[in-house]
């Protein structure tokens, strides 16, 4: 039997390739639906926002997008990066409520979406 095949880039799918190549890594899509951040990202690899400038990293998701995220850890952040895998990733898992808070009261520092604090993203 024949493995599936990547849809392809002329399909007018816009972005509907993202989720294909992201579980390889790279996340296809230049723009988000909340605004321009920046182009290609790749879990592991430091950029600048293209928009503000911010130093940030990107982070597979659950899903196997790729997220931007600080590379600072902020006292608002709710999200958590990490290495795993084989080949090891980075990878980031977004808290909310008690498993937040449990997280805060550790001292384990977290850091934010980058879609939630650029000063640039249309909101």
């Amino acid at each position: 039997m024949e493995a599936p095949q990547p849809p392809s880039p002329g399909n007018g799918s816009s972005c509907r390739g993202a989720s294909f190549l992201s579980g390889r890594g790279v996340s296809s899509c230049a723009t988000s639906a909340r605004g321009r951040i920046g182009a290609t990202w790749r879990p592991g690899y430091p950029r600048a926002c293209g928009a503000c400038g911010a130093p940030l990293v990107g982070a597979r998701t659950l899903t196997g997008a790729t997220a931007p995220i600080t590379i600072e850890s902020k006292p608002e952040g709710n999200v958590l990066p990490f290495v795993a895998g084989d080949p090891p990733v980075l990878e980031c898992r977004t808290f909310a409520g008690a498993a937040l808070e449990a997280l805060r009261e550790q001292g384990v520092p977290l850091r934010l979406n980058h879609y939630s604090d650029c000063p640039s993203v249309k909101r």
